[in-house]
């Protein structure tokens, strides 16, 4: 009994990452090339971050990066990479569902490799 309730509970498990993967809404893209012609602000990365009510170590989850690397783009001290500032861009057009799927997929993706 105990065995075919941890299947269940994996079955289960599986079952719900295969949905979430299969619901995932692939965001516009913004080539690295047009993304160098781009202009972000401290100030715009910030505008961005709150406007789709995200922390910073969530926004860094999605691009990419430490937490700690969103934090110097905000006050100016470092100024995002090319792949970076192309994963910033791509985030001006996602919507609210899209939002929550990938948050959902990086916190899955990171339950994952805790196991």
């Amino acid at each position: 009994r105990k065995i075919i309730a941890e299947l269940r509970k994996e079955l289960k498990n599986l079952s719900k990452s295969i949905s979430v993967a299969e619901q995932k809404i692939v965001a516009p893209v913004v080539d690295q090339e047009e993304s160098k012609k781009l202009r972000l602000t401290p100030a715009g990365i910030v505008k961005i971050r709150t406007k789709l009510k995200l922390s910073q170590s969530k926004l860094a989850a999605l691009v990419g990066v430490s937490g700690h690397t969103v934090s110097l783009w905000e006050v100016g001290k470092v100024a995002p990479r090319a792949n970076a500032k192309a994963a910033i861009c791509a985030l001006r057009t996602i919507g609210k569902k899209e939002l929550k799927l990938r948050l959902a997929g990086l916190a899955d993706e990171s339950a994952e490799k805790e196991e």
